[in-house]
């Protein structure tokens, strides 16, 4: 029998967990519950479920839980995520109601997300990873380019050009004909990332393979550090949906 009290949302602090955000939901047919960052867990209960009823099932559905893995890629309101060449802030805004837009001046993206989007839902996670994107991809040249023709100089290897690309897969590629193009994306990498990218396209210009010699010529161009940059590369946690 369902407790008289109906529940609304409701906030409790969880030995285990720390905060717990239970939201009262019209589409929720179950409870549900997701790790939404370290320290955080948020549930959803059908609507009009009873107190009572509703903090026991939540009880048990975080014993259930045990030490579930944190989701692949989340945002909160105030997150500051901060790049070489530019910075991205989430907000919250007042004007908005369902929808994210993105407003860009003086180094700094305020992605702005309206009172009623669902952080927690995959559609805001694409929403805000692709307007951080957008912004990405305009201000790429300006941001790669300079850094990337200097240590070009500074190694004494000359691409025929330098390109933008869209492709968030592939970081960078080298044509036959000495095209270097760099992906948008190395706006998110740390910057000893980015140049581990740049190194290992110039290092195509003389080795249009991955045979040993190239990896000697890309090792050199790295200081040493190849090996220790791709699998920082590899294992790193994009702030953006790829």
């Amino acid at each position: 029998m369902r407790s008289a009290r109906i529940i609304s949302t409701l906030v409790f602090d969880d030995a285990r967990y720390g905060v717990v955000v239970v939201t009262p939901r019209a589409n929720a047919r179950n409870i549900t519950a997701r790790r939404k960052s370290a320290g955080r867990i948020d549930v959803s209960v059908p609507r009009g479920i009873g107190v009572d009823e509703a903090m026991s099932a939540v009880r048990r559905l975080l014993e259930r839980m045990g030490d579930a893995p944190l989701p692949a890629l989340s945002y909160s309101i105030g997150q500051i995520i901060e790049c070489d060449g530019i910075r991205f802030r989430i907000a919250a805004s007042e004007s908005l109601r369902s929808s994210v837009k993105v407003h860009y001046a003086d180094g700094e993206a305020v992605v702005a997300v309206g009172q009623g989007v669902d952080m927690l839902s995959s559609g805001a996670v694409e929403a805000i990873s692709g307007m951080m994107c957008r912004v990405a991809s305009s201000l790429a040249a300006r941001i790669l380019l300079p850094r990337a023709s200097r240590i070009a100089s500074e190694l004494g290897a000359y691409p025929s050009g330098w390109r933008i690309g869209r492709g968030k897969r592939t970081l960078g590629t080298c044509s036959s004909s000495g095209v270097i193009t760099l992906s948008y994306m190395l706006v998110f990498l740390p910057l000893e990332l980015r140049d581990y990218i740049v190194c290992h396209e110039l290092a195509h210009l003389s080795e249009m393979n991955h045979s040993p010699a190239f990896h000697a010529l890309c090792n050199s161009y790295c200081g040493g550090r190849e090996r220790v940059l791709r699998a920082s590369v590899n294992s790193y946690k994009w702030p953006v949906l790829r």
